[in-house]
């Protein structure tokens, strides 16, 4: 059928012939792609207030195998967010992660649950106190990174498997996705880069790795148990593991809030 529905987010727009729009939405049933929304731009159609930057829609689509861009046939403003307008700190944290997700998935290929937590996450962003931001970009990118099936191997060496390598700081491979016990490391068998973690960067990776919406996430969210150090460190750690297996810089993470 050539007309299907969809929810959507708008990751961006840009101008396109007169009157006309290109959105490049994330949408649940389609993975990323490009649309086209004609006379979008005029005050007169009903999308000239339903796409901007994070806004959350329900899109009608007209869709044809052959074209290299869909058309956008409608779309209801399903949430905005207000809130991540009122303050840069939010708008960036919101476009980071809308940065990040777009890097993790491809046109064409949907990913629901990653979908799914961007939305939730858009949300959080939204609500949240603006000193819980950092703490909450540590906790969406290890969602993320679970979403996309790149989740580091915290409880057990990356190479030998042996569990629970480590009772101190230990030794991480950037590019291998995982603790290495100081046997593995000495053979030398895993690629660099590999970073050390302190014990309380370790422990605080495998905490913010909890699944979002659980009594645990909550909780994390609204306490402030987690050391500053640790939350620093982690966060030098994810700005090169990150990058590394999705295989492009984020530009955006020169902007993201830290933690106090």
């Amino acid at each position: 059928m050539p007309i299907q529905k969809t929810a959507a987010v708008v990751l961006n727009t840009y101008p396109y012939s007169d009157g006309s729009l290109v959105a490049h939405l994330l949408t649940r049933r389609f993975g990323r792609m490009s649309v086209l929304a004609k006379g979008a731009r005029r005050p007169k159609s009903r999308l000239y207030t339903q796409l901007d930057r994070l806004y959350v829609v329900d899109v009608v689509l007209y869709m044809k195998p052959d074209r290299a861009m869909q058309t956008l046939s409608d779309a209801a403003l399903e949430a905005h967010h207000p809130e991540l307008r009122t303050s840069l700190v939010r708008f960036y944290t919101a476009q980071y992660a809308s940065e990040l997700v777009a890097a993790g998935t491809t046109e064409g290929h949907p990913n629901p649950k990653l979908f799914d937590r961007f939305v939730a996450g858009l949300s959080e962003c939204a609500r949240l106190p603006i000193p819980r931001l950092p703490l909450w970009v540590l906790h969406f990118e290890a969602a993320c990174l679970a979403a996309l099936g790149l989740s580091p191997a915290l409880d057990r060496c990356i190479a030998c498997k042996r569990p629970n390598p480590y009772r101190g700081a230990a030794t991480f491979s950037v590019a291998a996705g995982g603790l290495l016990c100081r046997s593995c490391q000495a053979e030398g068998s895993v690629p660099r880069p590999m970073v050390e973690l302190s014990a309380a960067a370790l422990r605080a990776w495998r905490t913010l790795s909890c699944s979002p919406g659980t009594p645990e996430a909550e909780a994390l969210l609204a306490e402030d148990e987690l050391p500053r150090g640790a939350l620093l460190e982690l966060r030098r750690v994810l700005d090169r593991f990150l990058p590394y297996h999705l295989e492009r810089g984020l530009r955006l993470a020169k902007y993201l809030p830290t933690p106090k």
